[in-house]
């Protein structure tokens, strides 16, 4: 079966650290888009929303069972969206799958700024993609005409589809279509023949939101993978990946196994899952390793609203990320890597106001939710990520008495704040971290 196994990512970059066997550096020629990644390697993705701020309803507490461990956000932060992609890279994704309704949306206009941030970072490995989502929220009259979807399609491939940043494979922009069942299979077959002939190729993959759809829409996209699977029994789910697997091997083409993240047991869309300690992603990492799977596409990033989020939380901190990373390492047959040195310490700063305190990575890995705690003051995030060698001002007229921040599995490094008046025997304390592991 042709697969998609291991990652060589270098768009922007001379070489990229391999995370498959017999993966090789290469050199990229500027005035060429980077071919990225091979069907003989594996991936991992997650489908990331990007319309935070924005998008009723914005009552975070009032409509999530689970609430980010940042706080109420926007999603065209810019310190958001590094701390998304850092800790989301680190956690051994391979990309996001960025919700998009087409061009002129908000969609549109963070994935721009996504992907221009992700560029600034000359030796990243991650990826975005897009989930194009204009058939299910198509609600105007009559059938959604061709030449809006031939627009939508034409646009991403010309506009991001050769950008340094863009998951491509085998030199092709990978575009997910949500829904495309819903759509006459024959008037596809025109359309994606149409973009090809006129912005190039893409390769295309059909996301239901189940499995009833016709496994002939493959004669038409490069793959097929239900978008969460969260309303069938695992037998089911056998059943249909199998057939699934035949199919697409016979057509050589990626087999994708949907997970789904999250913690909290809800009823809210009429299912009832036990997500947490990791128990429901495990299982279908494993059921991808049983089935020799080629993608995983984990359900969700940050879908808050409907609870299938892997993204750190106030309710489970960093659980899901911990488990991610440990099972994208085994499906990809890589060795777990070793967290980097973790250092964090508070240093003497100049500010507008005079000399203050600031917390600062002094160590070798990502620093993530950086917090000034104290008896006398709550608790107060004043980094959403420092990479090595960043620090961050505290505030003036801080009380805290220390400084938290956690790496990806929860573990937790802590940095005393001195007390007023103290000296510090240079510029900065050299203060012993206390590490706090994770379980």
């Amino acid at each position: 079966m042709g697969g998609i196994r291991g990652f060589i990512g270098a768009a922007m970059v001379l070489a990229c650290t391999a995370t498959a066997k017999g993966a090789q550096a290469a050199e990229v020629d500027p005035a060429r888009p980077d071919p990225g990644h091979r069907l003989s390697d594996r991936l991992v993705l997650a489908y990331h929303y990007p319309w935070y701020g924005y998008k009723e309803p914005r009552q975070w507490d009032r409509t999530t069972a689970d609430h980010p461990l940042l706080g109420s956000y926007r999603s065209d932060d810019p310190r958001l969206i590094d701390f998304q992609l850092s800790l989301a890279e680190e956690a051994g994704l391979d990309g996001f799958i960025v919700s998009w309704n087409g061009p002129g949306t908000i969609q549109g206009k963070i994935l721009a700024q996504m992907l221009g941030q992700l560029e600034k970072r000359p030796h990243r490995c991650f990826r975005l993609c897009v989930i194009w989502e204009g058939i299910a929220n198509y609600s105007g009259p009559g059938p959604l005409a061709a030449d809006k979807v031939r627009e939508a399609l034409a646009h991403l491939v010309a506009t991001h589809g050769s950008r340094p940043g863009y998951l491509r494979v085998e030199g092709k922009p990978v575009i997910f279509v949500y829904q495309a069942q819903s759509w006459p299979l024959p008037q596809w077959r025109e359309v994606l023949d149409d973009v090809t002939r006129r912005r190039g190729p893409g390769l295309y993959v059909a996301v239901p939101d189940g499995w009833e759809v016709d496994l002939a829409i493959l004669s038409c996209f490069d793959g097929l993978v239900p978008y969460a699977d969260k309303y069938y029994t695992d037998d089911v789910l056998r059943k249909g990946y199998r057939r699934l697997a035949e199919r697409a091997g016979r057509e050589k083409k990626p087999l994708a196994v949907a997970a789904i993240g999250g913690g909290s047991r809800i009823q809210k869309l009429g299912f009832d899952i036990d997500r947490s300690q990791g128990r429901y992603l495990r299982a279908r990492f494993g059921l991808a390793r049983e089935l020799k799977a080629d993608w995983v596409t984990i359900t969700s990033w940050n879908e808050w609203f409907e609870a299938m989020q892997i993204e750190p939380s106030r309710e489970y901190g960093f659980e899901q990320t911990k488990y991610v990373r440990r099972e994208a390492a085994a499906f990809k047959g890589a060795e777990l890597p070793a967290l980097g040195g973790a250092r964090l310490a508070v240093v003497r700063a100049e500010s507008g106001s005079g000399r203050g305190w600031a917390a600062a990575n002094r160590g070798s890995g990502n620093l993530y939710a950086v917090t000034a705690v104290g008896a006398r003051r709550g608790p107060e995030i004043v980094a959403y990520v420092l990479h090595p060698g960043e620090q961050v001002t505290l505030p003036a007229d801080s009380r805290h008495d220390q400084v938290t921040a956690s790496l990806l599995d929860g573990t937790s490094v802590t940095a005393a704040v001195p007390a007023d008046g103290a000296r510090a025997g240079g510029d900065e304390l050299r203060l012993r971290p206390t590490l706090h592991q994770g379980e």
